[in-house]
């Protein structure tokens, strides 16, 4: 609280700057006319001072259009909102303010104010805080000065999933305009001194920023002002807040794929584990029937040498919140970019096509976009002579489920059940192999209990399915961020060199030593399992 020597100097700076003449029409236009070369200042200005979204955002679209197509027109942006606002007493507080918000602050000393003292006047490096300008607006700015353009795209992706099309606005300003515009989000025009009347509606958007990395603080700060102004409004709101509050710090987050970032395995003595990879020799040690030897109706026929098959790769590397996830809560913690998985997109891509498989591939696909690809291709791409059919899916995921790129959890049972449904009939009676690079940890897992079956949520019943995962359930898979995962790349590796000598399931075993091995020594356990409903041994190549 203010002393009260304190609170006079206030009041007596409060009346300085109401009563003085170096803020007026003049200065604006001169202010207005500097910023032509600084659009960006501009528009955070305009954000701040206009009272109506949607005012602001008609007149800042047409300003990027001019900026855009470097017309040199004024729209007189400032000169503007003083001619509305210049009958409020508080006009004079509110453009100050909005200029130390926005850091103009050699403009503020030419006006010819003492910037610290002004800073500490309005208390502009407290986002919660505001004394003239809407102490929303501020938080919201505060937001699009921290946002980056990765997290930019994913708030549009996030956007989409709400039926909000942004993607012809590129500044994060202009975007949260229009989100108020079609009251996503709710703002009560802000009066100094006045209460709030309702509640603001910040509910949803909230929900998306704070899985943004780099923007927690910000959304406690928004979600702090959202209980202050309910606990205003009602009384009785605080006890729920605080509820809700508790509940949600008490529910167990999804672990998801570790990367040598800081998990709880020590990779720091290793120099590179992609050279290390490469140093391995994968242990031919096993002793296996000739198989030349095996009779024909034992092996799956290759129809076609020169077309083996289709091979689809889903590679889902940057997540984002979507309706679905955050109203089914299916993640407390956003699931963080999986960084290096590239690698294994374009390592499955060479090897797959090295043995002759058509290789179509897609990165960051929602839950409807994948099921739909999926979908397409097994509709418009499988021939009559493909011999089997591969889907390879590279994400993060908890037993059972990958997530898509929108977050969504999704079946894996599902996708098997796609694909042996009447939709795709081309596929029924060929060999279906599905690679899953992704964890199985428990969900949500208590310690006190255990499962008698290792394996209760991997579905086998259809034939001619062989699936592998890169990790058994309760365990997690290990990926480098610019080498790509211990899994893939090995698996990738065995092909190469016993794609021409051997069956999957014999190659497959190979892997599962030497991944398991290799993760002993990183203190780190990961066991690759695959389940096999094939009725004959599966080659990629004509013995």
């Amino acid at each position: 609280m203010f002393r009260p020597d304190a609170l006079d100097e206030r009041a007596a700076l409060d009346r300085q700057i109401i009563h003085s003449n170096l803020i007026n029409v003049d200065v604006i236009s001169q202010i207005e006319r500097e910023l032509q070369d600084e659009p960006y200042d501009m528009v955070s200005l305009v954000f701040l001072l206009y009272e109506v979204p949607d005012t602001a955002l008609q007149k800042l679209v047409t300003h990027q259009k001019i900026v855009t197509e470097m017309l040199g027109t004024n729209l007189n942006l400032l000169h503007d909102w003083y001619q509305h606002s210049k009958s409020k007493p508080t006009w004079k507080h509110e453009f100050l303010e909005a200029l130390l918000i926005c850091q103009l602050f050699n403009i503020v000393r030419r006006i010819g104010f003492d910037v610290q003292t002004l800073r500490k006047h309005y208390q502009t490096d407290y986002p919660g805080l505001s004394m003239y300008v809407d102490p929303l607006r501020k938080i919201l700015y505060k937001i699009c000065e921290e946002i980056d353009t990765p997290n930019l795209i994913k708030l549009q992706k996030s956007l989409l999933t709400y039926d909000i099309d942004v993607s012809g606005h590129n500044i994060c300003e202009i975007i949260l305009l229009e989100l108020m515009s079609r009251r996503f989000i709710g703002i009560k025009y802000y009066r100094h001194d006045e209460k709030y009347l309702t509640e603001i509606k910040i509910d949803k958007f909230l929900r998306i920023i704070e899985n943004f990395d780099g923007l927690r603080k910000l959304s406690l700060d928004l979600k702090f002002l959202q209980n202050k102004f309910a606990n205003e409004t009602n009384p009785n709101n605080s006890l729920k807040c605080k509820m809700d509050t508790t509940s949600q710090q008490n529910e167990q987050p999804v672990l998801v794929e570790h990367t040598n970032e800081g998990g709880i395995f020590d990779i720091n003595n290793l120099l590179d584990i992609h050279e290390d990879l490469e140093k391995l020799q994968i242990n031919d040690g096993f002793h296996f029937e000739a198989d030349k030897n095996r009779h024909m109706e034992e092996i799956y026929e290759i129809k076609n040498k020169n077309r083996l098959g289709l091979c689809l790769i889903i590679n889902q590397e940057n997540f984002y919140p979507s309706r679905q996830s955050i109203e089914l809560n299916n993640q407390m913690d956003p699931l963080q970019t999986r960084t290096g998985s590239t690698k294994d997109r374009i390592a499955l891509e060479n090897t797959m096509s090295l043995f002759n498989f058509v290789v179509n591939s897609r990165s960051d696909l929602g839950h409807k976009e994948m099921i739909n690809f999926i979908k397409d291709n097994i509709k418009n791409n499988i021939h009559e002579d493909d011999s089997m059919f591969m889907l390879c899916i590279l994400s993060h995921g908890v037993r059972g489920h990958i997530f898509a790129a929108d977050s969504v959890k999704i079946k894996v049972e599902d996708i098997q059940k796609l694909l042996d449904s009447d939709e795709a009939k081309k596929l029924h009676c060929i060999p279906k192999v599905l690679i899953i690079q992704a964890c199985q940890v428990i969900e949500n897992q208590n310690p006190y209990l255990t499962t008698d079956s290792p394996l209760g949520n991997i579905f086998i019943k259809k034939s001619d399915f062989l699936v592998y995962w890169a990790t058994a359930p309760e365990y997690e898979a290990i990926r480098h961020i610019t080498k790509g995962t211990v899994f893939i790349q090995n698996l990738c590796k065995a092909i190469r060199l016993y794609g021409n000598k051997k069956h999957l399931s014999d190659i497959f075993t190979i892997v599962n030593n030497t991944v398991t091995n290799y993760c002993m020594k990183l203190n780190h356990p990961q066991v690759p399992i695959y389940e096999n409903s094939l009725r004959r041994a599966l080659y990629l190549f004509k013995p």
